[in-house]
């Protein structure tokens, strides 16, 4: 989760290009049953969430670090040899759409992507409102 918000913040501080800002993120969608979600029973994911529906969907990065940093579900899912290889999770928002898994390999690839990416350019234009620069784009 503290990863997500430090790319989260990054992201709004304009400290990313918007190659990584602009990237989908594939993650896997299970889709609600219809069941309230509540703070009893959101660990109760087999009834809440239909496995046999899985979907392959494509989520921008911001979105997705706010279902982490927001996550009311948030599970690690783990291996047969007890390894950690994909964490399940959704945002008090997105709880009643679907659970969302995101590998474990693919958080390594997105924070490894995010960790060599520098901005070497920025394009700025003053804001005489706010009294201050608005940051148009960053490369």
């Amino acid at each position: 989760m503290l990863g997500f918000y430090s790319i989260r913040k990054l992201i709004e501080a304009k400290q990313l290009t918007q190659e990584i800002v602009r990237s989908q993120i594939p993650l896997i969608a299970y889709p609600w049953k219809g069941k309230q979600v509540t703070l009893i029973n959101w660990h109760k994911v087999d009834e809440l969430y239909d496995f046999e529906r899985e979907t392959h969907v494509l989520i921008s990065l911001l979105p997705v670090c706010n279902k982490m940093v927001h996550s009311y579900v948030f599970m690690p899912c783990y291996n047969e040899k007890s390894q950690i290889h994909s964490v399940l999770v959704n945002s008090d928002h997105s709880r009643h759409e679907a659970l969302y898994l995101i590998t474990v390999s693919e958080i390594i690839r997105l924070f490894e992507r995010v960790g060599k990416d520098y901005v070497r350019m920025s394009k700025m234009k003053f804001d005489a409102n706010k009294g201050d620069y608005e940051i148009l784009q960053a490369k």
